[in-house]
């Protein structure tokens, strides 16, 4: 999926309530989280923690796997200084943008793979040492596709705008502009960044066999560590389920999860009131589930 040949094209068309009618419509209603278990217990009960309380983690942005994240909307600044824009204004908007989204925003990765890629169980279930948590998705509000493009997309007219209506907004103007279809300059501005936002979900497109969906997650300002076992603080924040629209709906562990981890998972859905699923060699596939 990439922007030309979807709804995000509304996005960049200027229509975000279209955008996000659209977006809604394309979540599934199942969503699967990937989960490491390995030889490290604290980190091991972190995770177990989190899912006991029906909770998920959520990244900060500048923490994910792929080093070209966020990259995918590109800035022409000769283009903007030749236009006229001070060369001292565009590296400060461009700065801004990429700061702004890195403090704004939390992430958390699901996929609609369900659980049987054996690929994500590769990658993010410690070579299948791990679990699949499977969610129903109650309301996606902050529950985003992934779009994977295979070139960068200039968003020259974008900056030029965001430039224009943020000195309109520092000028305290509060006059409908028909440029910028009939909004006001504060309307404009938070239009834009938020077009500008969606760099959140947009990578390369060699990543689209993870078929890969985000939660956005507002952040509001509150501590940056959240601190577990009153010893080892890590970086990020338990979400409430609920909060970002998800009820956690059955948990399948991987073959070659250990005993003690099995053990654990299976009291925790119970805990939970949902199935635990075991994964076995079978006979005529690679592998089943069995329910534990």
């Amino acid at each position: 999926m990439k922007v030309a040949d979807n709804y995000y094209q509304y996005l960049f068309d200027g229509d975000i309530q279209k955008f996000d009618t659209e977006r809604k419509k394309s979540i599934p209603s199942t969503l699967c989280k990937f989960v490491s278990l390995g030889n490290n217990k604290c980190e091991n009960r972190k995770r177990f923690k989190t899912l006991a309380n029906e909770k998920i983690w959520i990244s900060p942005a500048d923490s994910m796997n792929d080093p070209f994240e966020f990259s995918a909307m590109t800035i022409d600044e000769k283009g903007l200084i030749d236009a006229g824009i001070p060369k001292k204004i565009v590296r400060q908007v461009k700065e801004q943008i990429n700061q702004n989204l890195r403090d704004a925003i939390g992430i958390s990765s699901l996929s609609d793979h369900g659980n049987q890629s054996m690929a994500m169980w590769g990658y993010y279930a410690n070579g299948f040492q791990g679990f699949c948590v499977e969610y129903d998705v109650i309301d996606p509000k902050v529950i985003y596709q992934v779009s994977y493009e295979p070139n960068r997309i200039s968003i020259q007219r974008l900056i030029t705008e965001v430039t224009k209506v943020a000195a309109m907004v520092e000028e305290g103007n509060t006059e409908r502009i028909a440029d910028f279809d009939n909004l006001t300059p504060r309307e404009a501005l938070d239009r834009d960044y938020k077009i500008l936002s969606f760099q959140l979900v947009m990578k390369h497109v060699s990543w689209s066999h993870e078929n890969e969906y985000r939660v956005l997650f507002p952040l509001d300002g509150g501590p940056l560590y959240e601190n577990y076992d009153g010893k080892t603080p890590g970086k990020g924040w338990n979400v409430e389920l609920k909060h970002v629209g998800l009820k956690t709906s059955r948990i399948i562990i991987g073959i070659n999860c250990d005993t003690k981890n099995k053990k654990t998972l299976k009291a925790i859905s119970e805990k939970l009131g949902v199935d635990c699923y075991q994964q076995v060699i079978s006979q005529d596939s690679f592998w089943k589930e069995e329910k534990i």
